[in-house]
């Protein structure tokens, strides 16, 4: 008889393990009807919890009041950053579904318009090659968005400016013109479309300008040479018009001119030299020169023509077209200078002679 009460025992023993925890054995809450109640609690210690059964959440006593504890999540309540924090992803990817019409899912506040806001990129050797950050009065770039790509930093905000997007709706590349970052032949240009896409281009795709002189109008038609046949039947009307008509008289008449008439003592025969050129710029630039006037003219006190307009001596051709054989020979002319070299072979019996000069524009 002993053997099976022993028996019966092991058996009841085992029967209670299988058995469910007692819910009496559960350690319980204060509990409060409603959130009234939970405040109407006098005196209590920091750290104390209670349960609302209004809406089912626990509550912790702290330093600023009861707070929910069971809730108390990024998800349901707001807070502070009390110091750096590191998500580690582990190869996983961190998301962020909506399906609200906004432009605004996820927002990056500052709350003084005087500091740059942002996203730092930093690689494996914990440095910075790239940032995105909200523009300042002092980056250039007043509420705009600034692209820096400029450098590999330990400091995020000493990179270099390269992008900006203005609040303008303008584009800036910080580093244009700079050859900073040129370190190959560009063979592709950007484009932008008339609908504003910005593209990439292809050089040798665009159409060369091989516009001609023909393809060029005038801005006022106007008859150049004074002769309604020649280019054209009625006035030039384009650039290739205009230097056909001018060309025969800039090419002949426009770039011939005599010089001023100069005396050449001649009493006495020898070899002699005198500056073609300080002649004629002397003659040009005189004080005796006398000027018309407009507006007053022929009262004093109107606007005097300005300066006879005086080309430099190696801008012009020199040339004699007749010279007295029986008073000059042996003339030569420096074509750099514009000194004539002559003999004086004989006196002109009439005390007059004639020597022709003529400058020519090269």
């Amino acid at each position: 008889m002993k053997k099976i009460f022993c028996y019966l025992l092991f058996i009841f023993c085992i029967s209670n393990l299988d058995a469910q925890i007692d819910a009496g054995n559960l350690l319980g809450l204060p509990a409060a009807t409603d959130f009234t109640e939970i405040n109407g609690i006098v005196g209590p210690q920091i750290g104390a919890i209670v349960y609302n059964l209004d809406d089912d959440q626990v509550y912790r006593f702290t330093s600023t009041g009861w707070q929910v504890i069971n809730g108390e999540n990024i998800y349901s309540v707001d807070g502070t950053l009390t110091g750096n924090r590191t998500v580690d992803m582990v190869g996983n990817q961190l998301n962020f579904d909506s399906d609200a019409d906004s432009g605004s899912t996820l927002t990056l506040r500052r709350t003084n318009n005087a500091n740059q806001i942002g996203i730092a990129f930093r690689n494996s050797g914990n440095a910075y090659p790239t940032t995105i950050s909200l523009g300042t009065t002092t980056s250039g770039n007043s509420n705009g968005l600034d692209f820096y790509a400029g450098g590999n930093v330990s400091v995020a905000n000493t990179l270099t400016k390269t992008l900006a997007l203005q609040n303008n709706n303008q584009i800036q590349f910080s580093q244009y013109g700079s050859d900073t970052f040129l370190n190959n032949t560009p063979f592709r240009f950007l484009g932008v479309e008339t609908d504003g896409d910005v593209v990439e281009v292809n050089p040798t795709t665009i159409g060369t300008d091989d516009q001609n002189a023909s393809e060029v109008p005038l801005v006022t038609n106007i008859d150049v040479n004074g002769v309604s046949t020649d280019p054209s039947p009625a006035d030039e009307t384009n650039v290739e018009e205009a230097i056909q008509a001018i060309a025969p008289i800039t090419s002949k008449a426009g770039r011939v001119f005599y010089p001023p008439s100069i005396q050449i003592d001649a009493s006495t025969n020898g070899t002699f030299s005198i500056n073609l050129y300080n002649e004629y710029v002397a003659q040009h630039t005189g004080a005796g020169i006398i000027r018309s006037e407009t507006n007053g003219s022929p009262a004093p006190g109107g606007t005097a023509a300005p300066d006879i307009p005086i080309y430099n001596a190696d801008e012009l051709y020199y040339y004699v077209t007749f010279a007295d054989p029986t008073v000059f020979d042996n003339i030569r002319i420096d074509g750099d200078t514009g000194e004539m070299t002559f003999d004086i072979v004989g006196r002109p019996i009439d005390f007059n002679s004639l020597i022709n000069v003529v400058f020519v524009v090269k």
